[in-house]
């Protein structure tokens, strides 16, 4: 039997916030946002939507297309406005700066998200 996670996420919020703050971080398990950490984004489940497009849809499908991942301790829906695009992606939270940054190498990202103090670490 399979059983399915019911998502906690008010897509509509997520929008929102997304457009006003230029990106938003929730857990779909949870509802919550991190408020500590670093978030390394995983390779393979990154998708964009061109700004005047994003909607709560775009949202929706993509907690449906990943639910799977999203669904894992310490994974979250990422979402971040560069430009003209909306970014959506799935990221893992880890605790110690190094780490992360060693991860984020691994998983050739250009850069990671530092939690505890709102900025961007390049890599």
């Amino acid at each position: 039997m399979t059983v399915m996670t019911t998502t906690t996420v008010d897509s509509h919020a997520i929008v929102q916030q997304t457009l006003d703050n230029g990106g938003a971080t929730i857990s779909v398990e949870t509802g919550e946002s991190p408020s500590s950490g670093y978030l390394v984004s995983l390779p393979g489940y990154e998708v964009t939507v061109d700004k005047d497009s994003f909607t709560s849809d775009s949202v929706d499908n993509y907690v449906s297309a990943y639910r799977e991942i999203l669904s894992r301790r310490n994974t979250y829906l990422g979402t971040w406005v560069d430009g003209d695009l909306v970014y959506l992606d799935s990221s893992i939270r880890i605790a110690d700066g190094d780490t992360a940054e060693d991860v984020g190498r691994a998983f050739s990202q250009l850069a990671i998200y530092n939690v505890n103090d709102g900025s961007v670490i390049s890599l």
